[in-house]
């Protein structure tokens, strides 16, 4: 039931081609180079190693890479847990899955390792995921985790914030930010935060250019964006209501213009005209600026640092020379990565 291979040393390794500052191997995986969209490191505070599979959602290239991976790692044997980016009110109970049995031959093979009769990797009779092209096929790489999480028999671990929760604070800072630009007394304080948002996304480290601009994952990416509307009108996502409100934003004051300045021309006031188009420009602007404020702080930042304090709780839980595996939209992957290397994440919980 398993094949053992040989390997120099089941500690992470640093000879992969290709790494980043501070990138290592996953114990008993030889990667000759780092998969794109892949950062792999020890989270210091456990000495855990850590692989964050940063995923373009619905994307069949970011499936592909997301099951190589995983099934790499387990197929190593030191697999633990896999952690995606939702909450329970996102995904609901768990999902009826096909199990393998896998456990007992995975068990065994550990047991054996651990009494130096075997040495080498495990690997178990489970096949990869059909990845599909079908852009009309909902194929998300977050049931694709569940489902080999479970074949391996690993932890599937929510390690997002609650939906209600974020959609709190999403409201009360687009609120809070609409006020503050109003005040001008309160602008230092409003571009402080909205440049250290700009800061965390572009200068956290961690993706290249050759992750950004990779061929296979530029190829799926209308697939993927087909796949996301079609699930947000499905669901009734709240990223649809987002682009709603923000297409508003461009088509009203359009509209608005071109009726009033056929009514202002007609009477020639040119200079009612032109105030009015002023006064719906700075308003579109300021909506704009309160919006990407939102996304930058609420949605990214703040989720970062709760995505990183899971993955630092499962780290907590976790057993020397085992993996935690993250599944995550790739604008999180950078700064959950910093969080986590330098020290900033807090465990809620105490060590199993």
């Amino acid at each position: 039931s398993f094949i053992m291979r040989k390997t120099d040393s089941e500690s992470p390794s640093r000879d992969a081609k290709g790494q980043g500052d501070g990138y290592v191997c996953p114990p008993g995986v030889r990667w000759k180079r780092r998969p794109s969209q892949v950062l792999s490191f020890i989270e210091p505070s456990s000495n855990v190693t850590v692989v964050l599979v940063g995923c373009m959602h619905y994307s069949p290239a970011s499936a592909q890479k997301l099951t190589s991976a995983i099934f790499d790692i387990a197929g190593s044997g030191h697999l633990r847990s896999v952690l995606i980016e939702m909450c329970p009110e996102r995904w609901g109970p768990p999902r009826g899955v096909n199990l393998m049995n896998m456990g007992m031959h995975r068990r065994a093979f550990l047991q054996a390792q651990n009494l130096g009769l075997v040495a080498g990797r495990f690997r178990a009779h489970v096949k990869k995921p059909k990845i599909s092209w079908n852009p009309l096929q909902l194929q998300s790489e977050m049931y694709l985790a569940e489902k080999m999480a479970h074949e391996f028999e690993a932890k599937l671990v929510l390690g997002d914030e609650k939906h209600s929760e974020t959609l709190r604070r999403a409201k009360a800072d687009l609120k809070e930010t609409l006020c503050k630009t109003l005040n001008p007394c309160r602008w230092p304080s409003l571009m402080k935060s909205f440049s250290a948002g700009v800061l965390h996304l572009l200068f956290s480290g961690g993706f290249t250019l050759r992750d950004s601009f990779d061929p296979m994952l530029l190829l799926g990416a209308p697939v993927a964006l087909l796949r996301y509307l079609i699930a947000a009108f499905r669901h009734g996502s709240a990223i649809l209501l987002l682009l709603g409100v923000s297409l508003l934003n461009v088509v009203i004051p359009e509209v608005i213009s071109g009726v009033a300045e056929q009514q202002v021309l007609d009477q020639k006031r040119p200079i009612m005209y032109n105030g009015l188009r002023w006064l719906l420009a700075s308003g579109s602007a300021v909506f704009s600026f309160s919006l990407l404020h939102m996304l930058l702080t609420v949605l990214l930042e703040d989720r970062n640092h709760i995505i990183a304090n899971s993955i630092a709780d499962e780290c907590g839980r976790a057993q020397p020379g085992e993996v935690v595996i993250a599944v995550l939209g790739m604008a999180h992957c950078s700064g959950v990565r910093k969080i986590l290397l330098q020290g900033h994440a807090q465990r809620t919980t105490n060590n199993e």
